[in-house]
């Protein structure tokens, strides 16, 4: 404060920047709180508080179905503790899939959980699928292979007889392995024949020609 031409003066920039400096503050204060409860946040939280809540009804059922053992041992008739999974196909609730967990006891004792005996269940979703690696570099050029062997195909006339009554070609084809450009008899692979037709009938005798001029 001070004082000019008699009358009293309060200096208000101090207390405009406090009120200033709080407003920021609760701008921030407001902007973190947003995006702490923004969807994808809660959307997470969901998730992890389903998988949290499958592990721990699996691990107790489990606990649960140790500590009854004993009684079993002892008397045959008591109902069991079963722990079922089933796979689950891709939907709303799990886009890319899960499983879902079933919790029941055994009355009838056939050691499978029943429908009517399913006391609790949950689901538990697959995580969404990450994205792809970088491409590797390309790997080193392997050596040249070898030359491979020739294929050669040797045509021989077949008289008439077996298999060609009436005669034809026989086609012998194979690899050459020792590389002497000749399909040996131990080269062949394949045998074919292709056999003539029956000669069909003489013709009738043509007409006789004009007589030249």
């Amino acid at each position: 404060m001070f004082s000019t031409d008699g009358f009293d003066t309060v200096d208000v920039a101090p207390a405009i920047m406090s009120s200033t400096e709080n407003n920021t503050q609760g701008a921030r204060r407001d902007e973190r709180s947003s995006r702490f409860l923004s969807r994808e946040n809660i959307a997470k939280m969901l998730k992890t508080t389903v998988v949290l809540s499958a592990l721990l009804l699996s691990i107790w059922a489990l606990v649960l179905h140790h500590s009854i053992e004993p009684l079993d041992s002892i008397n045959d008739g008591e109902s069991s503790i079963l722990v079922e999974t089933e796979g689950r196909e891709a939907d709303v609730y799990c886009p890319e899939g899960g499983a879902d967990i079933f919790l029941g006891t055994d009355f009838n004792g056939d050691g499978r959980l029943s429908a009517e005996e399913i006391t609790s269940s949950t689901k538990v979703c697959h995580g969404q699928q990450g994205l792809s690696g970088p491409q590797g570099q390309s790997g080193f050029d392997g050596d040249n292979g070898a030359n491979g062997n020739s294929s050669l195909v040797n045509l021989t006339a077949l008289s008439p007889g077996i298999p060609c009554q009436f005669g034809g070609i026989q086609i012998k084809s194979g690899l050459d392995n020792n590389h002497n450009l000749y399909l040996d008899e131990e080269e062949v692979e394949t045998t074919a024949h292709v056999c003539d037709g029956q000669l069909g009938a003489e013709g009738p005798e043509g007409q006789q020609g004009t007589n030249g001029s």
